[in-house]
């Protein structure tokens, strides 16, 4: 059997500390490994903040992109290598990967939004620059399960109408994401939707949960609600952030009695941590109250597994709600992005999905009840996993047949 060298590049949301953007690109390059023998692949990805412990554990090399290290050196600047007086080096070596690579992969996640955006920063410009730069040198381009938050401004449109029609095969994973996509489109393009790419993942053995939460000193064979929290000060107003956080903790204060509280971090990056938004809420909860903050980093895998031993969960973060669902335990959403409902639509789970303006103790002490008196929510999530789970095999399929093309 003869065996190919191809180099796969990603460009997504890579470097910061997000379980649920740095799961698809570890579970895409496990699958390509896997399900290819015959193709020797060289992973790289663009990354806000390269690391070599990541670099060692996934066998996939860090590059740094053409982002800031923070938010406060990137304000009013461009991306690296395009302000007045920059130096090439980062710009160089990066059209030199993509220069140098078989396929582009761009995604997972929600990559287009144009909340922030200029002619060069925020996330679609970059998408596009490194489109731009793969025509040039005739690469294979393949959008990998992203979502599109509804478009609001003229060059947001244009970009991303660019980066599809530019692009060889695009998969997305709602149905609305393909209607926000197919109204800037100037041509009909061939658009797939396949379910988030995470829903592919497993739960690991329970050994391994017993020993996470005998690292974290959590006591065993507890009751327990998961909680998965996000700054909302960065999508809402100060006002608005503050009626929902009171609303969280005066139903986190009725519930004291039945359960231990475990504050899951999603993201634990310094600029943006979730451990950071549930130290300050629960200073505000009662003296009595029982909680855990997960103290340390861990492996997407193994914040799974941390899950599924909750008798349910209440989730902010969009990958808080799908890591819950992969590990079994019925969840209830904060619907504060568009992505958020869409997900849970296609779990049917709609009746769990509360919309900001919607939140109150008595309506949420009413869903977590009904969850706790219901068998049927987990077998509707372990049915509606397991269908899905097959159909994310797509994502490597279709990059092969690309590399292979």
């Amino acid at each position: 059997m003869k065996i190919l060298t191809k180099k796969v590049l990603f460009a997504g949301s890579y470097g910061l500390k997000n379980a649920g953007d740095e799961l698809p690109l570890i579970l895409l390059c496990e699958n390509l490994k896997n399900n290819a023998p015959n193709i020797n692949f060289e992973f790289t990805t663009f990354s806000r903040h390269p690391s070599k412990d990541d670099e060692i554990k996934y066998d996939i090399k860090f590059i740094k992109n053409l982002e800031y290290e923070s938010r406060k050196e990137s304000f009013n600047k461009s991306f690296k290598g395009f302000n007045h007086g920059d130096k090439q080096d980062d710009l160089v070596r990066v059209v030199n990967q993509i220069k140098n690579c078989d396929l582009l992969i761009l995604g997972a996640g929600n990559i287009f939004h144009d909340k922030t955006i200029d002619l060069f920063r925020g996330p679609i410009p970059l998408i596009a620059l490194y489109v731009y730069f793969a025509k040039v040198y005739h690469k294979k381009i393949m959008i990998y399960g992203s979502s599109v938050t509804p478009l609001k401004t003229g060059l947001g449109k244009e970009l991303s109408s660019y980066i599809i029609e530019n692009s060889d095969i695009i998969t997305l994973r709602d149905e609305e994401s393909k209607l926000e996509l197919q109204k800037i489109l100037s041509k009909p393009k061939t658009i797939m939707v396949l379910p988030d790419s995470t829903l592919g993942a497993t739960k690991p053995e329970q050994d391994l949960i017993d020993k996470l939460f005998k690292r974290e000193k959590i006591p065993l064979g507890k009751k327990y609600m998961g909680i998965s929290l996000r700054d909302l000060n960065a999508v809402l107003p100060s006002n608005q952030t503050e009626i929902i956080w009171e609303q969280l903790i005066d139903t986190l204060n009725e519930l004291k009695h039945k359960f231990i509280f475990i504050f899951v971090p999603q993201v634990t990056y310094k600029e943006d941590d979730d451990r950071i938004i549930a130290q300050k809420l629960c200073k505000r909860l009662d003296a009595d109250v029982e909680f855990h903050i997960i103290k340390n980093s861990y492996d997407p895998t193994e914040l799974i597994g941390i899950y599924s031993c909750f008798d349910l969960t209440l989730s902010i973060r969009l990958h808080g709600a799908i890591f819950s669902c992969i590990g079994g335990t019925p969840i209830i959403a904060i619907n504060y992005l568009p992505k958020v409902g869409r997900f849970m639509e296609s779990m049917g789970l709609t009746e769990f999905s509360i919309d900001l303006d919607s939140i109150d103790k008595k309506y949420l002490l009413e869903l977590i009840y009904k969850l706790l008196e219901s068998t049927e929510v987990s077998l509707k999530i372990k049915e509606v996993i397991d269908e899905k789970k097959e159909l994310t095999n797509c994502y490597y399929k279709l990059a092969i047949s690309l590399l292979m093309d």
